[in-house]
């Protein structure tokens, strides 16, 4: 039927059927829509972006490099066999490495929880060859840097939540770090004590947003400090920062200061050794030290595949030159930004140069938000409105110099001044080229009176100027 053949009951029913209200199948396809637009948001994110271009970046240098061409990675790999092989720990000083029995394992003597939880991959590779082995426990190195890159954004967003571009910075300076790229797609156990140092950052930093720690809060840093402990001995670092820290908390508790220190430390001790005292038992029983650091200097032929064969003195170790050993400087500082290869491909010496000043400047700024953290939240609060005022004054001082400034940019409001020397108010009015203006219209001198004779253009302003100087 044409148009034309439409009566006017049978045009009312077409349009009423076609605009009727949407249906429940509607809503629900409209409804079906949303998690796949949800989800596309959430892979558009730049952190999302960010975390899989550093995952394609950690796979593809877990690709390229030599099985065994990362700083002990056979050491580390058969410490993991070990325990697939065997069901136990290895022994330091007694465990071998499998592929070369007459060598012993040098890094027995390391805590076990990275290599702990890398075991059940291993046992799931174990009937593959020996590459697709390592390239799988590469591919699980990967995934606990990219947990730590996603961590340093979250620190990020925390310091600085109204900047989402600052956090996305710094775990883009963290992923893309030549160095940290090259370690996160090797058998390493550093690959998670960084991800733990990450975690322990950001939970100090909560720790500074609340007046006084919770139980959970202090239960929850005790239990990463005891997961550094069964991964590596380098977490001491972050043990010390945080007893400090929870020093400066305890200060802040006037009146109970010692009582508030000592019940945060038992908190958050007991919860570390919950978490590492078995270790710690079994090494005493081992080898008559907890912690396993001072039986490698006591130990002859510690590192027999290295070119020294004993651990000597600290002093010894960082400024003693030996032949074909590198020193512990300038290798500490270059090592931080790239040295590959097993210490045989450097960076151009220009490059650790500026990458070394860049480091310094970053640690001042640092240094400076630390600083500022470790205030008392109602002295942050103070400092931050100090900060303000001193903009303020800084803005204040700007618009009184363009105002001096206004009678040399615009002749005609200094031509129009008020003929009275003694009103200074007048005049003040006047360099803003309001007032004399206004006046000039008004028969009778009257600002008020000039404005409205003018068309009232001014009439908003002269009002402003009014309220602030009432003879205006």
């Amino acid at each position: 039927m044409s148009a034309e053949g439409f009566s006017p009951a049978a045009a009312r029913t077409f349009y009423a059927y076609h605009t009727l209200p949407a249906t429940a199948d509607s809503h629900t396809a409209t409804a079906a829509t949303r998690p796949h637009s949800s989800l596309a948001r959430r892979l558009a994110h730049p952190l999302t972006l960010l975390l899989l271009a550093f995952a394609a970046n950690a796979l593809l240098w877990a690709m390229v490099v030599p099985p065994g061409n990362a700083p002990d990675e056979w050491a580390h790999f058969d410490y993991i066999r070990h325990i697939a092989l065997h069901g136990a720990l290895p022994i330091y000083g007694q465990t071998t490495h499998i592929s070369n029995p007459a060598v012993l394992n040098s890094e027995a003597i390391l805590p076990p929880l990275y290599y702990l939880l890398a075991t059940p991959l291993q046992i799931a590779l174990g009937g593959y060859a020996v590459t697709w082995q390592m390239l799988g426990l590469r591919a699980f190195s990967a995934l606990l840097s990219t947990i730590t890159v996603a961590l340093v954004y979250l620190l990020g967003r925390a310091l600085a939540p109204n900047r989402p571009e600052f956090a996305l910075t710094c775990a883009a300076l963290v992923g893309f770090n030549p160095m940290f790229s090259f370690i996160s797609a090797a058998i390493n156990s550093d690959n998670l004590i960084n991800l733990i140092y990450a975690a322990l950052l950001l939970t100090l930093y909560h720790g500074t947003r609340q007046p006084q720690p919770s139980r959970r809060w202090l239960i929850g840093l005790g239990a990463l400090l005891g997961a550094g402990l069964i991964t590596k001995p380098s977490i001491v670092a972050g043990g010390v920062a945080s007893g400090v820290f929870l020093i400066g908390l305890a200060w802040q508790q006037r009146g109970r200061r010692l009582g508030a220190l000592l019940a945060y430390a038992g908190w958050a001790g007991g919860a570390a050794l919950l978490v590492s005292g078995w270790m710690l038992v079994r090494n005493w029983l081992l080898y008559h030290d907890p912690t396993g650091v001072l039986l490698i200097g006591n130990t002859p032929n510690a590192y027999v595949t290295h070119p020294y064969s004993k651990i000597g003195p600290l002093w010894d170790m960082l400024f003693s030159e030996r032949p074909y050993y590198i020193a512990f400087f300038p290798s500490l500082f270059h090592g931080f930004w790239g040295v590959f290869d097993f210490y045989i491909i450097w960076l151009a010496p220009r490059i650790y140069a500026t990458l070394d000043w860049l480091l310094l400047g970053g640690a001042r700024r640092g240094a400076d938000a630390m600083a500022d953290l470790a205030r008392p939240p109602k002295r942050r609060a103070t400092a931050a409105h100090a900060r303000g005022d001193q903009h303020a004054d800084r803005g204040a001082g700007a618009v009184a110099a363009n105002q001096r400034r206004v009678p040399d940019r615009l002749p005609a409001a200094g031509a129009l001044s008020i003929p009275d020397p003694g009103a200074a108010d007048h005049r003040h009015c006047g360099r803003l080229g309001i007032f004399s203006q206004c006046a000039e219209a008004a028969p009778d001198g009257n600002p008020a009176a000039g404005c409205a004779t003018a068309g009232d253009q001014y009439a908003g302003a002269v009002h402003s100027c009014s309220t602030r100087l009432p003879r205006c």
